[in-house]
């Protein structure tokens, strides 16, 4: 796998015999990026192996193996290692699944997206709730009260992540209609949500 700042004219005979854990106390007093690149031949095999454990994909799995090498150095400087390659592997498992609940964030966020906004708009899908959980079922029902106004200026707002001079030019609504549509309708939606509860 290449690697950008990887010249290959690099001497590593100066390295044989040296341990991870020297070389990592020589780049703290050194910081030569030499030593980073050493650390990065000994080891990109078992980072890329292991981010294509997690991510079960190779161009994501390289990519995430770069990030890791890339941000090496910075870690080196923040951290006392005294065993490098176990040290390694956390960070790198770390990362992955950091990146794996980034990646189920972002898909759960683009469900409800579609579970909350393609229902609301009709009346008769609502009761298809065979497949939906009671809270999503809910929230569909309680926003579908909301004028349509509020809706609109909502989605805009927090699923389309428009600024409120957007919703305004979209909408045709001035500043002062957009901001009041955002607030009246988030409170009267908190409202249907907490009546509901308390009859609970």
């Amino acid at each position: 796998m290449d690697r950008k700042f990887l010249a290959g004219f690099i001497n590593r005979k100066r390295f044989r015999g040296v341990s991870d854990e020297d070389l990592v106390f020589q780049y703290a007093l050194s910081h030569q990026d030499e030593i980073i690149d050493e650390l990065f031949e000994r080891y990109i095999h078992l980072v890329f192996g292991l981010c294509i454990k997690y991510l079960k994909h190779e161009e994501q799995a390289q990519d995430m193996a770069m990030i890791i090498f890339e941000e090496l150095a910075g870690k080196l400087q923040k951290f006392e290692i005294n065993h490098f390659k176990s040290w390694l592997y956390t960070v790198a498992r770390n990362a992955c699944l950091m990146e794996l609940r980034k990646k189920k964030h972002e898909i759960a966020l683009e469900q409800s997206k579609i579970i909350f906004f393609a229902n609301v708009e009709n009346e008769e899908m609502m009761h298809l709730s065979d497949e939906k959980s009671s809270q999503e079922n809910s929230i569909i029902l309680k926003m579908a009260k909301l004028s349509a106004d509020q809706r609109t200026c909502l989605d805009m707002m927090y699923f389309q992540n428009r600024s409120y001079r957007d919703i305004a030019e979209k909408t045709g609504f001035s500043m002062k209609q957009v901001k009041s549509h955002i607030q009246n309708g988030k409170r009267n939606l908190r409202n249907l949500l907490s009546d509901e509860e308390g009859k609970d």
